[in-house]
């Protein structure tokens, strides 16, 4: 069953070439009328972090009651602390050293312990890896993860429709994290 809700997500952008996936996956949420709790890991490097201090700005702008930048280091924010309820946590793009950290329930940065708080109050973790080698120890990892419950899927665009543009993959993506969360995504272009 497939619906259309308002709801709470954190997501985090974990560095790295993806990160126009957290971006774009907090504007489709954001314009159905959820809530968004965004953090960015810190240290993602100056022209990343200057490019979506652009985009975060865009949406505090647009929605400054329901977008809230978290600062990754803050150890003292409602969110560090599990005061804030929310639905899911999707860790988009999720390095594999972020994703083992994940696993080995270190709590060192708000990302990490967001994550930690999402598996101990049985909240959907979607982590979107950016893993660029399947190797047997980073397959175990995931494993681990996988059979408590979280789900992942890779940060890969799909080549395989002639006509789609940058805009089209990107949303791709976005478009399977909602199918995980079971939202609505009908404006999906169906390319299965």
């Amino acid at each position: 069953m497939e619906m259309t809700r308002e709801g709470k997500y954190v997501i985090a952008i974990n560095g790295g070439r993806e990160s126009i996936y957290g971006i774009r996956l907090a504007a489709e949420f954001l314009s159905r009328g959820s809530y968004v709790h965004l953090i960015i890991k810190n240290g993602t490097g100056e022209a990343l972090e200057e490019s979506l201090k652009e985009q975060t700005d865009m949406l505090k702008d647009r929605y400054p009651e329901r977008f809230v930048l978290e600062n990754d280091l803050d150890k003292e924010c409602n969110l560090y602390k599990g005061a804030v309820s929310f639905d899911a946590m999707i860790a988009v793009p999720a390095s594999i050293d972020g994703i083992r950290d994940i696993n080995e329930h270190k709590t060192d940065t708000l990302i990490l312990k967001a994550a930690d708080n999402a598996r101990k109050q049985h909240r959907k973790l979607i982590l979107v890896a950016n893993v660029d080698h399947f190797d047997a120890e980073n397959l175990e990892i995931m494993h681990s993860l996988a059979k408590e419950g979280a789900d992942i899927i890779p940060a890969a665009p799909p080549f395989f429709h002639v006509k789609s543009t940058l805009e089209d993959m990107i949303d791709y993506t976005v478009h399977n994290v909602l199918g995980i969360l079971k939202i609505d995504n009908a404006a999906c272009p169906n390319w299965k």
